[in-house]
C-alpha cells in the first residue's frame, strides 16, 4: 500500500503538477505557499536566503534558484506584487492556478489510506 501511494502521487505530479520537474521547483513552490499561507509572503531576496540550505545540499545555486522561478513565472505558478508598504519589494505569491492544483494534490493524498508505521517497520 505504501509504495503504491507513492507511485499515485507521483503520476498525479505527472499528469497534473508537470512545471514541478525539479527539487528546487517543488521547494520554492513549498516556501512560497507556506509563507502566503502564514501571511508573510517572500520577496526574492528572502526566498534565496530561505533556500540558501538547498545550495549547501548541492541542489541549486542563487542563480539556479531565480532561473527555476522565472520559469515557475512563466508557467503561471508564481505571481509577483509589489509590496504596499514599499514600492521597492515585490512579494512572490502562488497564483489562484496553483493553489488550485495544490489543493486537489493535498485532497489526493488525505483520501489515500497510509499503512502504520509499525508495519512498516518490520
Amino acid at each position: 500500500m505504501l509504495f503504491g501511494n507513492l507511485k499515485e502521487i507521483r503520476e498525479f505530479e505527472r499528469r497534473r503538477l508537470p512545471f514541478m520537474c525539479s527539487l528546487e521547483d517543488r521547494e520554492i513552490l513549498i516556501s512560497i505557499g507556506y509563507a502566503d499561507e502564514i501571511g508573510t509572503p517572500l520577496s526574492l531576496k528572502e526566498l534565496t536566503l530561505e533556500l540558501t540550505g538547498l545550495n549547501l545540499m548541492g541542489l541549486g545555486s542563487t542563480t539556479t534558484i531565480r532561473r527555476r522561478l522565472i520559469r515557475l513565472i512563466n508557467h503561471g505558478m508564481v505571481v509577483k506584487r509589489i509590496a504596499n508598504h514599499d514600492g521597492r519589494v515585490i512579494h512572490l505569491m502562488l497564483s489562484s492556478k496553483a493553489l488550485r492544483l495544490f489543493a486537489g494534490y493535498g485532497r489526493m493524498m488525505m483520501g489515500m489510506r497510509w499503512p502504520r508505521a509499525q508495519r512498516l517497520a518490520r
